[in-house]
């Protein structure tokens, strides 16, 4: 609590659910904005797979390091009380809760949105990271609009690619078919789970809905989705192939950047994500840092106070150089100078660009309609004990 207390100043607590809650915070030598999860352990500390879960989800976004996933600065733990979980500021809200107040959202927003979803999932695939809990309560905004995916603490890391899991996990409204039935399962299952985004965003509604969990269960694994008339045919197909009941002939990320919906989107660029930004360095010295500390330990890959600034400060620059086409004529351009020369197209030949070195249907009238809170979007439970 004291190295805490030390490196920032609590502004506010932003929400709390469980054992944990989630403050605004000021990083106190550089004066910029972070977000600390603080989990209680005190009362669950002999509670192994609780901790395990944890340490999982902390140990995975460790070793993340993408635009549009939330980027971890440090950990701190104090034995049997508590984990201090230091992380980026999102103060954008959730997809959710922009659904909730707009009800849909246009196909030329949803694609972008979407199109950095795809990114992200695309990049942790790659790892061997499955999501398993892909939903719009865990998609954030930043400031310029572009998103963040979060909550990896139901993720799995496979020992290698191709092995399956088996393991009944994240949220039913999400869940794939075979999740559902008790199969074994790939990481096709986020796929499914990012088609069921999709349909929210252009809907406004989940695909599959009861409050039987039984007859939801019964609708994921028998039941086709019904499309609106008003979405493109692109957009329909799309969802189709990404809600395919047969895993095996579900459609792949690569497939997906190659769909004729998602490559007529427009995309913010990306600047180089991976190199040390000397003007960042430059400017840590005002604050008492010493710069060739900082870099000599993220080149060695060592932790320290410097480096965790930098981390804090690297992270604000490149997201205010990341426009979503969204944001661009809502924000003013930062005074920070770009030093690297963007990679456009950021997709070339269905294929997402290298961002970095790896670390290891309602009608119209309808939608025009506003939505009580009896007919919003509710937050989904978490998997049931149970079979169909």
């Amino acid at each position: 609590m004291e190295r805490i207390q030390a490196n920032y100043h609590f502004i506010k607590e932003l929400g709390a659910g469980g054992y944990a809650r989630v403050h605004l915070a000021e990083h106190r030598r550089t004066k910029l904005l972070v977000a600390i999860k603080v989990i209680s352990i005190s009362e669950r500390r002999n509670d192994s797979a609780y901790i395990d879960r944890i340490d999982q989800e902390v140990n995975l976004m460790k070793k993340m390091n993408h635009p549009f996933i939330c980027e971890l600065f440090e950990v701190v733990v104090e034995p049997g009380q508590c984990y201090f979980i230091v992380m980026e500021y999102l103060e954008g809200g959730t997809l959710l809760e922009r659904l909730n107040t707009t009800g849909s959202i246009a196909e030329s927003t949803a694609k972008n949105i979407f199109f950095q979803l795809v990114s992200a999932v695309y990049y942790i695939h790659r790892f061997n990271i499955v999501h398993r809990d892909i939903k719009i309560e865990n998609i954030l905004f930043d400031h310029a609009r572009n998103i963040r995916l979060i909550d990896f603490g139901l993720s799995c890391l496979k020992k290698e690619e191709g092995s399956l899991m088996h393991t009944k996990c994240g949220s039913m409204s999400y869940a794939a078919p075979e999740m559902i039935k008790g199969e074994e399962y790939s990481s096709s299952v986020d796929i499914w789970s990012m088609g069921i985004v999709l349909y929210a965003m252009l809907t406004g509604e989940l695909p599959f809905k009861d409050e039987n969990t039984q007859k939801l269960m019964q609708n994921i694994v028998y039941n086709d989705p019904i499309f609106p008339q008003n979405l493109s045919r692109g957009a329909i197909d799309l969802l189709q192939r990404m809600l395919t009941k047969d895993s095996k002939s579900r459609i792949t990320i690569p497939d997906i950047l190659k769909h004729p919906w998602v490559h007529s989107a427009i995309f913010p660029l990306i600047v180089d994500f991976n190199s040390i930004d000397p003007e960042i360095l430059k400017g840590l010295e005002m604050y008492g840092y010493d710069s060739r500390e900082i870099e000599s330990s993220i080149l060695n890959n060592l932790g320290s106070d410097g480096v965790i600034a930098y981390k804090i400060a690297h992270r604000a620059k490149l997201m205010d150089q990341i426009k979503s086409p969204l944001a661009q004529n809502s924000r003013k351009v930062s005074s920070l100078k770009t030093r690297n020369v963007p990679i456009s197209p950021f997709i070339k030949n269905g294929q997402i660009m290298p961002l970095m070195k790896p670390p290891i249907v309602m009608p119209r009238s309808v939608r025009r309609q506003s939505f009580s809170a009896a007919s919003m979007i509710k937050q989904s439970g978490s998997f049931p004990i149970g079979s169909i």
